[in-house]
């Protein structure tokens, strides 16, 4: 899969953005443990390019060939997609049966 170049900073997703997403984040914290800090057991989601994701501390690109979308944040840190990006903006997409969970704001700066 294609590295995103997101030109954007990467926000902390909200707790209840988290909490609704409990099954997704497991499933995509396994999909993309062995780039994670192994000391880490329970790393934070974020909201990137409308996508929920999770740094990855040990990425390199140059290797990379795996399947899972990964997008790059304007500091240059990798992030490996958790919950797809509905394309219409910033927001977290919407989960079955659960509505759509606030978002973190996705500044610029």
């Amino acid at each position: 899969m294609p590295i995103i170049d997101t030109g954007k900073k990467a926000t902390t997703a909200s707790n209840s953005a988290i909490s609704a997403l409990h099954s997704e984040k497991q499933k995509g914290i396994a999909k993309w443990k062995s780039y994670l800090d192994p000391r880490n057991t329970n790393p934070d989601l974020y909201v990137l390019a409308g996508a929920v994701v999770v740094r990855l501390d040990r990425f390199d690109p140059k290797t990379y060939n795996g399947t899972g979308t990964v997008y790059e944040d304007k500091s240059g840190h990798y992030y490996g997609e958790i919950v797809p990006s509905d394309q219409s903006g910033d927001a977290i997409p919407p989960q079955p049966n659960r509505g759509m969970p606030p978002s973190s704001d996705d500044e610029d700066d």
